[in-house]
């Protein structure tokens, strides 16, 4: 019989894109299961907390990530057409991945997100709604269904929604953008795989 228990702290984990302050964690190992518990690292100044286990016999390794306050930057997810930025989220992330050569095709997750204030890029609200208000000829309504006619930057009051990973394609699902004048409905995708991205918004 082999148990082995580990107690872990990291000051700093620095990559190539990212780094990782005051990394702590512990680890307990049997014959079937090797568990990750009480992880708690700060990333940009947010906690993040979590769990993960790795079975040896099915070789699944799952978990589950609360994020706590993360401090959203412009181009935070990549460039875009449209943005968020300017303000903090919290989420909750469930992830499992399974034995597999191709890591980004395998892994699985699911997660909710909420926010307050924030700046959405792309679209003024405002504007928008206003021209609702005075629209009077055809012509007017024509005007606004013309996307290039919404450009500019938003303050919004909160942002609500849920998403998930899956062969390689990170989705956006029932996003809901909220402003004291009108809710905007967000859906899109990225893949990992080619970089494409799609991103679809409702008023």
């Amino acid at each position: 019989k082999i148990n082995i228990f580990v107690d872990t702290y990291i000051d700093k984990i620095i990559t190539k894109d990212l780094s990782f302050d005051k990394t702590s964690f512990e680890v307990k190992s049997d014959e079937k299961n090797l568990k990750i518990s009480k992880f708690n690292t700060y990333f940009q100044n947010s906690l993040l907390k979590g769990n993960a286990n790795y079975n040896f016999s099915s070789e699944l390794f799952n978990g589950e990530i609360n994020v706590n306050k993360l401090m959203i930057k412009e181009n935070f997810f990549g460039t875009t057409k449209y943005d968020i930025y300017g303000g903090e989220i919290n989420s909750k992330i469930v992830f499992k991945i399974p034995k597999n050569k191709n890591f980004l095709k395998s892994i699985t997750a699911k997660g909710n997100f909420t926010s307050g204030p924030m700046k959405f890029k792309g679209i003024d609200f405002s504007r928008v709604s206003s021209n609702f208000d005075t629209a009077e000829t055809f012509q007017d309504f024509l005007n606004l269904v013309n996307v290039k006619n919404w450009k500019g930057t938003s303050l919004i009051d909160s942002i609500n929604g849920e998403f998930y990973i899956e062969n390689g394609t990170f989705f956006l699902n029932d996003i809901v953008s909220s402003h004291k004048n009108l809710k905007l409905k967000t859906l899109g995708n990225f893949s990992f795989l080619n970089d494409q991205i799609f991103f679809e918004n409702r008023i």
